[in-house]
């Protein structure tokens, strides 16, 4: 507890000049591995050097340093999430009422990825067409480009055994003649 007595007043607080140093804390922190890796993330999320400096107590030229060296949202983005995340995050944003050219423009995917998605979910074809850009929107023209190559390309679906023969004419035989007569059998029951 403070003794009023021996309180400074703000002439003979300004007065004293024994504060601690605090560079050789900040000069300890900025070579903390954890808050550099801590620091490199916020530069890439976007957060200004100014800022990331003030939040993580950093000098503000180790943070400057750090973000002309290529750790700005400019020069670096953080790693694609799976295909199974963005289909659960387009759907749960389609089915809060997100535009089309939102949904694309939140994931970073092409408008024809996120309309096949949602087909692949099972949404309905109108509930799609209501939400889809204008005509005249760069997204829709890329779309209908991506629809003309899709149609002209020829697609063979996958086939699980490649280096399979086909079954013996006798084993075809038999299995044909052993379902005719188990049709008979049950015809007859």
């Amino acid at each position: 507890m403070s003794d009023k007595r021996k309180a400074l007043t703000a002439k003979e607080n300004a007065d004293q000049t024994d504060l601690p140093d605090l560079t050789r804390l900040l000069t300890k922190r900025a070579r903390d591995g954890d808050i550099i890796q801590k620091c490199k993330h916020l530069l890439i999320a976007g957060y200004s050097p100014g800022r990331v400096a003030c939040l993580l107590r950093l000098p503000l030229e180790k943070v400057q340093e750090l973000y002309d060296n290529s750790y700005n949202p400019r020069c670096r983005r953080f790693a694609k999430t799976n295909a199974y995340t963005n289909a659960r995050l387009t759907l749960t944003s389609f089915n809060e009422g997100a535009m089309l050219a939102e949904i694309c423009a939140t994931l970073g995917l092409p408008l024809f990825t996120i309309v096949r998605m949602l087909r692949d979910k099972n949404v309905a074809e109108s509930a799609i067409n209501a939400r889809m850009p204008p005509a005249d929107d760069p997204l829709c023209k890329e779309y209908r480009i991506v629809l003309e190559r899709k149609a002209t390309s020829k697609f063979k679906p996958l086939q699980l055994h490649l280096n399979s023969r086909k079954p013996h004419p006798t084993t075809t035989a038999a299995i044909k003649a052993a379902a005719k007569a188990n049709a008979t059998h049950h015809a007859s029951a």
